[in-house]
């Protein structure tokens, strides 16, 4: 079999996504990175860290073809490549470079000039041009567009804009140190070419195995070995864990997560000059006797939060769990010495979940929350039942740390699998469902709106391909769609949302 490896920049990868010539075999699955996956992606690109390699195939073949999300319709006339493998890597850095998506990426020059590592952001299209419409009105905020900084012309349109007195030269030197991959023409993606007469048999089987294989080292694993001359075997003591405490299997809880949580308290007891934070570097730097003497503690206490989510707020499995690092925020409510009642730490569940305020920075977001939480107050940020009600028409799978909350609020609450009735809080594993026009449960797609989710059980997610029906169920009305049984006498958004988030 043929094949050869070469560079491409990522100029020219999307120059031949606009021209037709790099497209997907329609086999490959819809692109379903989230904003927060982008934004690491982007981070890897600016400090021209390696992002892996892509696996490209060259045509013409037998294949029903589509283009890249958000990029021009293609004809077969022109394609030249087809990516098998690294579609939401290229899907990503198209989106971003060119400002196509649902969402823009933007590098925030004061958190920068600041030296936090955090500094790309996103947000909805329509919200940051309602913002920010302006080349002029995103200068004086000092943020700049990804699409800004990536082409020369239009980061020096960015620089005429900013406000009299500031330095440009400034903001030129952060472009080339710490921007340096987020420039054209400069970052560069490995890739492999298969020749065009490779079989299908062989086609496949690489397919097959790049879709299931693939090694992270963490920080754990690093951990590990760091700790192996003191004599304390971390891995061992994780895998002890495991088998004592049930909930951590149920809820796959990655192991990193109790260094994390190792870390803010080694923060609230010993004091911020021991630990700066809970990124990988941070916990790597802690002084290796810390994790040793905090780590009993750190997981009794994680555990605690678990139970404290599941019991509360309906986490009953890792997918209702908004996300890891509100898990980490209810352990510091729960530590020693905290003077927070139950209705406040549910206020900030709520709150968090609302304003989705840990999808992305969550690293930051935790540690400041943390000191905030240890200082005897945290801050509201919105409204949650406002912010909700305003989101249920927005897709639901893009508003993942929401559509996670909430399923677990209603989980709470009594929801019921709607075909057998069964309570979804009694279950190991809860499945994410839609409903259309006729009462008909079909799973979930990228498109469908939190207004239509429906949560299912496993087996009745096993039955929605035979065309289960709920009958006359009226799919317009919220509270038949979300209630999910608990209340019936629901007839208003806001009204089944109040309900909903009370403590």
């Amino acid at each position: 079999m043929d094949y050869q490896s070469t560079q491409y920049t990522v100029d020219l990868l999307i120059q031949r996504i606009r021209t037709g010539r790099l497209a997907l075999p329609d086999f490959q699955r819809e692109f379903v990175w989230n904003p927060s996956k982008v934004v690491d992606l982007l981070d890897s690109v600016a400090r021209r860290w390696p992002i892996g390699s892509l696996l490209l195939l060259s045509g013409p073949q037998p294949f029903a073809i589509r283009a890249i999300d958000h990029a021009p319709q293609i004809s077969s006339n022109n394609l030249e490549l087809y990516i098998l493998d690294g579609q939401q890597r290229i899907t990503s850095l198209f989106h971003a470079v060119n400002d196509v998506s649902d969402y823009c990426y933007y590098i925030d020059f004061n958190l920068l000039q600041l030296g936090d590592d955090e500094f790309i952001r996103w947000q909805r299209r329509e919200q940051f041009e309602k913002s920010y419409p302006t080349v002029k009105s995103r200068a004086t905020a000092r943020i700049a567009t990804v699409k800004e900084v990536w082409e020369l012309e239009l980061f020096f349109a960015w620089l005429e804009q900013l406000p009299p007195g500031e330095i440009g030269s400034n903001f030129v030197s952060l472009r080339e140190h710490r921007l340096g991959g987020l420039q054209a023409k400069v970052y560069k993606v490995m890739a492999v070419e298969l020749d065009q007469e490779i079989e299908l048999e062989a086609l496949a089987r690489i397919f097959e195995t790049l879709n299931r294989t693939g090694v992270r080292l963490s920080a754990f694993d690093l951990m590990v070995a760091a700790l192996y001359p003191s004599g304390f075997r971390l891995r061992d003591a994780w895998e002890e864990a495991l088998q004592k405490y049930e909930i951590l299997r149920e809820s796959n809880v990655d192991s990193n997560e109790v260094l994390k949580l190792i870390s803010l308290l080694i923060r609230k007891f010993e004091g911020k000059p021991y630990s700066k934070g809970v990124r990988q570097g941070d916990l790597l730097a802690i002084e290796k006797s810390l994790i040793r003497r905090y780590w009993v503690d750190a997981l009794e206490l994680y555990v605690s939060a678990l139970e404290y989510c599941k019991k509360h707020f309906g986490v009953i499995c890792e997918d209702v769990m908004p996300t890891p690092s509100m898990a980490l925020g209810i352990a510091i409510f729960l530590s020693k010495d905290s003077t927070f009642a139950h209705q406040d730490i549910a206020t900030w569940w709520v709150d968090r979940l609302a304003t989705q305020n840990y999808s992305q920075a969550a690293n930051t977001r935790i540690i400041s929350d943390t000191d905030n939480i240890n200082s005897g107050k945290f801050e509201l940020i919105g409204n949650a039942s406002t912010l909700i009600a305003e989101l249920l028409d927005q897709p639901a799978r893009r508003n993942g740390l929401l559509l996670r909350g909430l399923s677990g609020m209603l989980i709470s609450k009594g929801a019921r699998d709607l075909l057998s009735g069964n309570l979804l809080k009694e279950e190991k594993k809860v499945c994410y469902c839609a409903i259309d026009e006729n009462g008909a449960l079909r799973k979930l797609s990228a498109s469908d709106p939190l207004r239509r989710l429906v949560l299912t059980t496993q087996a009745t997610e096993n039955q929605i391909g035979k065309g289960k029906s709920l009958g006359s169920l009226p799919s317009a009305s919220i509270q038949h769609l979300l209630t999910q049984g608990f209340d019936s006498n629901l007839h208003r958004s806001n009204e089944f949302i109040n309900a909903l988030i009370q403590a």
